[in-house]
């Protein structure tokens, strides 16, 4: 695998930065060609990036695995307990807001299910257990702006869904650039904010 090492992988598992203890996640990288390898520092990483798969867990890392996706993100949320996968180092860029910019200064969370239908308590919790360490590890707020984040991405931090990502030629627009809408009108922001 492109850039794997022991240290790296117990790092990326188990926790390594002052965020405390990592939740257990399973690991599967995901297909080489579907992200940047960045070597990226607690630094660089200022946004939180919340989004639907549009399907099932085990549907999500099947397409992050396929090379010919081109897409992929760090955490693939699922909605039994325990199902979280990460599929891309979090020193490395993964492709799934439609902003490179946001891509290479966040952390993206692919949550199980579909944007216009409500989710299960447990991946709520599920999330909010990864999120919550995420955000300690990162020095990110546990803050959820409203409206389409700034244009820089250098200029804020928080947790936002993907329908905050501007778009890069249009940053007024949100949902990057194919202005997408997840998490959706499903999502309980309210609730999940409460749980970190």
């Amino acid at each position: 695998m492109w850039g794997w090492s022991v240290e790296r992988y117990l790092t990326s598992t188990s926790g390594g930065g002052s965020g405390g203890s990592k939740p257990s996640v399973t690991f599967d990288q995901a297909a080489s060609g579907n992200y940047a390898a960045a070597n990226r520092t607690a630094s660089d990483i200022n946004w939180i990036i919340i989004h639907t798969i549009q399907g099932s867990y085990e549907g999500g890392i099947s397409v992050f695995n396929d090379p010919d996706s081109g897409v992929s993100a760090h955490y693939v949320v699922g909605n039994s307990s325990g199902q979280i996968t990460q599929m891309v180092y979090d020193d490395d860029i993964s492709y799934a807001a439609g902003n490179y910019d946001y891509n290479s200064a966040g952390l993206n969370f692919e949550n199980e299910g579909y944007a216009s239908e409500s989710h299960p308590d447990q991946l709520y919790q599920n999330l909010a257990s990864i999120v919550s360490w995420a955000c300690e590890e990162y020095g990110i707020p546990k803050s959820h702006p409203t409206g389409v984040a700034p244009a820089d991405p250098a200029d804020g931090s928080g947790i936002i869904g993907h329908e905050q990502v501007p778009d890069p030629d249009n940053p007024s627009v949100g949902g990057g650039a194919s202005h997408h809408t997840d998490p959706g009108s499903g999502w309980e922001w309210d609730y999940f904010m409460s749980l970190l």
